[in-house]
């Protein structure tokens, strides 16, 4: 009776064999959730672009907006259209001219 042995390979050739198998699953799998991690990063910077943009016209409307509230020239009309006259010489009272009234 013949007797078929297949080539039988060394314990060291079988590990180093395993190792290099589970090293590139190892590094195939790091690399896709590096990609999926690297693909929300840009979809997180193309978000808070627009929100920048978004922010940077809400500013200008808010600027625009105190700019217009005090410009000098709408600040007369104001006061000419509430009866308010502007006081050439006011008078202010101070603690020494209220202490000697009483």
């Amino acid at each position: 009776m013949t007797v078929i042995e297949f080539k039988k390979r060394e314990l060291k050739g079988n590990i180093i064999i395993a190792s290099l198998i589970v090293l590139i699953c190892a590094s195939f799998v790091g690399g896709v959730l590096l990609y999926n991690n690297v693909a929300a990063l840009r979809q997180d910077i193309a978000n808070n672009k627009d929100q920048l943009a978004h922010a940077q016209v809400q500013n200008a409307e808010l600027k625009n907006n105190m700019y217009q509230f005090l410009d000098e020239s709408d600040q007369e009309s104001f006061l000419q259209s509430r009866g308010l006259v502007l006081e050439r010489h006011p008078l202010y009272s101070t603690n020494s001219s209220v202490a000697a009234r009483q």
